[in-house]
């Protein structure tokens, strides 16, 4: 078994560069363990949308009639919650017996259903923000998992969770390329995790909160001095999945600043992320947007939908937003529409991005 286990942890590292060599590690875990299902799970509280599970030994539609009960009435782990910190390798009948477990709707209408009687398991993540797990479960037939079994999976647990920091790690590595990847030389670029803590920076972003007062970091979180109230709002739109990206303007000294927020690919093992780039001494955008409107003859109302448009491309969040109806949004939509010669709402948005940028 010692050479079984060297290469369950040579499957294990490989899965750093290769992810589909998880799939090896967890069946040759099976067999050191003989279990019959196996789950890997992480979830980030922060973006439910990113739960991702990987199941061996069973197919998860198979599961899905019996999901509300594993998922909401867990027992084993409802007696163990106060220890499920990163690292610990659950023991599940030390907490439950057999005939405790049986006189459960966990086990009658969930369980049973796979023939799982036992389970064990090693805690990956466990914080506000991501919780992780590899749970192994198998038969009241192959009895509960032996000291032996649990002290191997105790053995195994560090190097799981060293692999799942290197996993993150380059994770945020390939984020932050692409975040630079889509400014440009000297743009100061932040990469953020969804509760604003700053994960990476570019030599650009680091000169300028050593240089500028009115941008710091507070606590591990970024926070502009000024128009503090704009900015949360627009970050709050982004790292909640509302919208993929915002533009936060104003006036500094003799520049116009722009902070452009864009949201990143969710991590598979960990958070999603934001990419933040600082853009000043851009042409003043109020400006251009009044040449725009004074060009084509907009009133105020139609100026202020064209614009907020041109922002959403979404002529409903738009009409929310004014607080008019969808009706009155569509029909001012179609005057401006008509007064700038534009012949569709992408035709629409693209003049005016040429107009601000140009």
């Amino acid at each position: 078994m010692d050479g079984e286990y060297a290469l369950a942890l040579n499957d294990l590292y490989g899965s750093v560069t290769e992810p589909g060599r998880i799939e090896a590690f967890t069946r040759r875990l099976m067999r050191l363990t003989r279990s019959h299902i196996a789950a890997v799970h992480f979830m980030d509280f922060r973006d439910l949308h990113a739960s991702i599970p990987q199941i061996f030994g069973a197919n998860l539609s198979d599961m899905a009639p019996y999901s509300e009960v594993l998922n909401g009435e867990n027992i084993w782990m409802e007696r163990q919650q106060h220890l499920m910190l990163p690292g610990y390798v659950a023991d599940c009948d030390r907490f439950v017996d057999q005939k405790e477990l049986k006189r459960t709707r966990f086990w009658a209408d969930g369980l049973r259903h796979f023939d799982v009687s036992h389970s064990t398991g090693i805690v990956l993540a466990r914080d506000a923000q991501l919780a992780g797990s590899l749970s192994l479960s198998r038969s009241e037939q192959s009895g509960p998992y032996s000291p032996y079994e649990l002290d191997l999976l105790r053995a195994i647990a560090p190097h799981y969770l060293n692999v799942v920091q290197l996993q993150q790690r380059l994770k945020i590595a390939e984020q932050f390329a692409e975040a630079l990847d889509a400014g440009i030389d000297g743009v100061p670029v932040w990469l953020l995790d969804t509760g604003g803590r700053v994960l990476r920076m570019n030599t650009a972003a680091a000169a300028v909160l050593r240089q500028d007062g009115w941008i710091l970091i507070d606590h591990g979180v970024l926070a502009p001095r000024q128009h503090r109230a704009e900015y949360l709002s627009a970050f709050s739109a982004v790292a909640s999945g509302a919208v993929a990206s915002q533009l936060v303007h104003w006036r500094h000294v003799d520049a116009a600043i722009v902070l452009s927020l864009r949201r990143l690919t969710t991590a598979a093992h960990g958070p999603a992320t934001l990419a933040l780039s600082l853009h000043e001494r851009l042409p003043d955008r109020t400006d251009r947007e009044q040449e725009f409107a004074k060009r084509h003859g907009l009133t105020r109302a139609e100026r202020r939908l064209a614009l907020l448009f041109h922002q959403r491309l979404d002529l409903a969040q738009v009409a929310a937003e004014l607080r008019i109806s969808i009706g009155n949004a569509r029909t001012t939509l179609k005057q401006v529409m008509a007064k700038t010669g534009a012949h569709s709402q992408a035709a629409l948005a693209l003049l005016i991005e040429r107009a601000i940028r140009d």
